[in-house]
């Protein structure tokens, strides 16, 4: 029987009856035979290649403006003996948390008790202050770092408030806490070396400058301490660039440059000092750009870039990320102080592929003055538990109708509200 199947098949191929039934094993008929079905079935899934798998890298960058310290806010932190400064920020904290990564603007000194300058003693709070010559309490710090904040930038006009020892302390107090710190330095060779972090796989060289240090100088041995940019002086900003250039070479997939600059109080960027220093850090290799120092919100953008090779590529800025949270209350200002944003990016990587952003989000703030608090609030968001009076809600309805809108000018993009959250999917 055997004989004769096999003979029946060479006859077959011969005559080209059996060209789509090649079986690259001896076939066997029998009782328990296959089935001309499940032959077909063994030649489809010894012909489909297995696909290969493909790595993918996803990260979530947040940044909020600046963090500042009042005297009316360290009077409500105080209790008997101690300070805390944590129901500032128990609202907003799930905001924070939910980045990979998370950048606070640190716009005040952590040089322990007394360690500020000397101006406006009357002022003093408990051996701290305020304004003109921030110091607050170390506690500041291990509040932030449990509100969910990864690095602190605190090159800014009030970096010198506490002298260079001040500057130095609070370093200290910021790596004792756990947080990356940049934009001061202990050694030129801190000053000197490039700061880049990974975050789940996908690599960001970050930056830090201030434009001054409210008239304070360092000693010129001293210069490294601060990356500045000595009040706009051309050979300062030219130094800024060079090293943007230099971290674009690096292995890194995005530039991040952070700038303490511009006019306070302005809601839109000035085209005498922000515009052409945005425009040249893109130029010069950064692919985002973070701004404070204004107070209040300024629009974001998304440019596409053209790089030296030709390649077309996307950057985005932040003009200005107003306060995060101070007392500077708009019935003291006349401006609008009482905002500010969670500022959030998503990025992507396949394999070895450049990264890309895939969306812009960002969730609206607002300070909200209890009787024994201040605390930031979700604009959009806003939590049970809080009661707002006249004044807050008409506040935040003309941030919703106005603030908002001011914000998204530059862009003509759809969002999408997501628990309190501006989402724009980039394409």
């Amino acid at each position: 029987m055997k004989q004769l199947v096999t003979i029946l098949i060479v006859i077959m191929g011969i005559l080209g009856l059996a060209g789509c039934a090649q079986v690259e094993r001896e076939l066997i008929l029998g009782d328990d035979a296959p089935g001309i079905s499940d032959v077909r079935a063994v030649q489809a899934a010894e012909s489909v290649s297995v696909a290969p798998k493909h790595k993918v890298y996803e990260a979530t960058l947040s940044i909020v403006g600046d963090i500042m310290v009042h005297r009316s806010q360290l009077i409500r932190a105080y209790d008997e003996d101690d300070f805390d400064f944590a129901p500032t920020f128990q609202w907003i904290a799930p905001y924070i948390e939910s980045a990979d990564y998370a950048i606070g603007n640190l716009e005040t000194t952590l040089a322990g008790p007394g360690g500020q300058r000397r101006l406006n003693v009357e002022k003093f709070y408990q051996n701290y202050s305020g304004y003109p010559t921030f110091n607050s309490p170390d506690i500041l710090s291990n509040n932030l770092k449990e509100t969910g904040f990864d690095l602190m930038l605190t090159a800014n006009n009030h970096t010198l408030d506490s002298k260079e020892a001040g500057l130095l302390r609070t370093i200290d107090i910021l790596e004792q806490e756990g947080f990356d710190q940049i934009g001061t330095y202990r050694t030129q060779a801190d000053s000197d070396e490039f700061f880049i972090k990974e975050v789940n796989g996908i690599r960001f060289g970050i930056v830090n400058y201030t434009y001054a240090m409210n008239g304070f100088w360092l000693k010129e041995e001293e210069g490294y301490m601060i990356h500045h940019l000595g009040n706009y002086d051309e050979a300062y900003i030219e130094a800024m660039y060079d090293r943007v250039e230099r971290l674009a070479e690096e292995d890194v997939d995005f530039v991040v440059a952070t700038l303490h600059y511009g006019i306070e109080y302005r809601t839109e960027p000035d085209g005498y000092i922000q515009q052409p220093l945005i425009d040249g850090l893109f130029e010069h290799g950064a692919d985002i750009i973070f701004g404070g120092h204004p107070h209040v919100l300024q629009p974001f953008e998304v440019k596409e870039l053209v790089r030296k090779d030709g390649e077309l590529e996307t950057g985005v800025v932040i003009y200005s990320l107003g306060n995060f949270i101070s007392s500077q209350r708009f019935r003291y200002t006349g401006k609008d102080t009482d905002f500010g944003m969670v500022f959030g990016m998503d990025f992507k990587k396949v394999d070895d592929e450049k990264a890309t952003i895939e969306a812009i989000h960002y969730t609206p703030t607002y300070v909200y003055w209890s009787d024994t608090d201040l605390e930031i609030l979700p604009m959009y968001n806003i939590p049970e538990q809080i009661q707002l009076t006249g004044e807050d809600k008409q506040r935040i309805d003309y941030g919703k109708n106005t603030v908002v809108p001011l914000i998204n000018s530059y862009y003509d993009g759809d969002y999408r509200m997501n628990e309190g959250t501006l989402i724009f999917d980039l394409e």
